[in-house]
């Protein structure tokens, strides 16, 4: 059963096998705030037993590898100790350490650790600066049901980061509004949810300069933001070469 583990474990790779070493590390790992789903949890024998094994074949003889190895087997063990403020601070050196270029094997660690630290943040009741990581996680395309469950813990993440942004402007002007979450275009006056965090605005209209503005809401607050544009300067005719040379007629 134990060989059986370790080569599932090998198959998923470096990321699987975090995964599983943090759910079982954090019971709550595994479920949204409602309850935990302690049926399918795996003992703590066999998936350290996988993580070890795993871990040897993933870092082969990088010293960064190995280094990061050592951070996270360290957040690991204060993570079984409820201390995830220490076991975070682990992650967050093993990630730093771990170069974003070369191999494929180096962009794998750092996804497991984009995930970790995610779920630390979430665990500390961060909430803003887990669903960034999540995001961040997410841009390095996991697969399968990583992918799903990350998107369900950013949905169970969403009454907690929800702001809410009220555009008031001429019925004319379209603005472009960009969060966390994505871009979207609407047209003013406009009341509508956003994530909290940088929210850039980019408006429009014909005949008017385009503004920009980059706006701060912070969780489950309220901003009320009015925008003007200013119009165009008229174009300038151009000068015509008959009227140069009445002119210079009239001078002599």
């Amino acid at each position: 059963m134990v060989e059986r583990r370790v080569s599932r474990c090998l198959r998923y790779g470096w990321m699987g096998v975090h995964v599983f070493c943090m759910g079982l590390l954090c019971p709550s790992v595994w479920a949204l705030p409602q309850k935990t789903d302690t049926s399918k949890t795996l003992s703590f024998q066999r998936t350290s037993l996988a993580s070890v094994r795993t871990l040897q074949v993933a870092q082969g003889d990088d010293p960064l590898l190995k280094e990061a190895e050592r951070l996270f087997l360290e957040g690991r063990k204060l993570a079984r100790q409820k201390k995830y403020e220490k076991a975070l601070a682990k992650f967050l050196a093993s990630y730093r350490i771990v170069p974003s270029r070369t191999t494929e094997r180096h962009k794998r660690v750092r996804s497991t650790l984009l995930f970790l630290i995610a779920r630390s943040y979430q665990l500390l009741k961060r909430y803003p600066q887990a669903g960034l990581y999540y995001r961040r996680f997410l841009q390095t395309s996991p697969r399968g049901r990583f992918r799903r469950m990350t998107n369900k813990w950013l949905k169970a993440l969403w009454p907690y980061l929800r702001a809410k942004l009220s555009l008031k402007g001429a019925s004319t002007i379209v603005c472009s509004v960009k969060d966390p979450r994505g871009t979207r275009s609407v047209k003013l006056p406009r009341r509508l949810d956003v994530e909290s965090g940088p929210i850039l605005l980019i408006c429009k209209a014909e005949g008017f300069r385009e503004k920009r503005l980059v706006l701060n809401i912070g969780p489950r607050g309220e901003k009320e933001q009015q925008i003007v544009l200013v119009p165009l300067p008229p174009p300038v005719p151009p000068f015509r070469s008959r009227d140069l040379r009445w002119l210079s007629y009239v001078v002599c």
